[in-house]
């Protein structure tokens, strides 16, 4: 026997961000045709996701186009190149970053670190490379992080050289910070 079902009677809805269901059930499953997001519904939390055991991809971003800064002996923020993300509990995130170095002298090293609300993110050291007189370094480092709190959360790039302080700079034609979900640390949602 054949049974009819009407599409009120799945589990999967097509709305808009401003039509979600009003009395969803948990793991329900909407398409946004406004913002083109699918997101499934969380009872536990009382809140639309994107379905949690799959990457959700770029969450911040910023590269800094602008200006050059000298880097010193004095551990330092990287100028323009901080970015704010809104971090789920329970997900794992990738931050990388490129930043090009110039140095006038070839017997330096600079460090590049990463933090995350003013802590370096899981005790990264950094990425460091030295530069020849005149030519450009580039320095990609990336931290992998698990345990950002949820809510607003500053990343950021910091650096320091260990001597010449009046040489070494960062050119902004390689300069950027993306912060990447790559997916669940835990079984469930927070």
């Amino acid at each position: 026997m054949a049974v009819n079902l009407s599409p009120t009677d799945y589990n999967f809805r097509v709305c808009t961000s401003s039509t979600r269901p009003s009395v969803p059930i948990d793991g329900m499953t909407i398409f946004e045709t406004d913002t083109k997001e699918t997101l499934q519904y969380y009872s536990a939390a009382a809140v639309w996701r994107r379905p949690w055991n799959m990457p959700w991809g770029v969450v911040g971003y910023v590269s800094n186009t602008s200006s050059t800064q000298s880097i010193t002996t004095s551990e330092a923020d990287l100028t323009s190149l901080t970015v704010t993300i809104t971090a789920v509990a329970n997900r794992f995130y990738k931050i990388s970053a490129k930043v090009g170095i110039s140095t006038n002298t070839s017997a330096h090293t600079t460090t590049i670190r990463i933090y995350a609300d003013g802590s370096a993110v899981d005790g990264t050291s950094g990425s460091r490379s030295s530069a020849s007189n005149g030519f450009l370094s580039t320095i990609t480092p990336v931290a992998y992080a698990t345990g950002l709190a949820a809510g607003s959360r500053i990343i950021k790039l910091r650096a320091l050289v260990d001597l010449d302080t009046s040489t070494a700079r960062y050119s902004t034609e390689t300069a950027y910070l993306i912060v990447e979900d790559i997916g669940p640390s835990s079984a469930t949602p927070a």
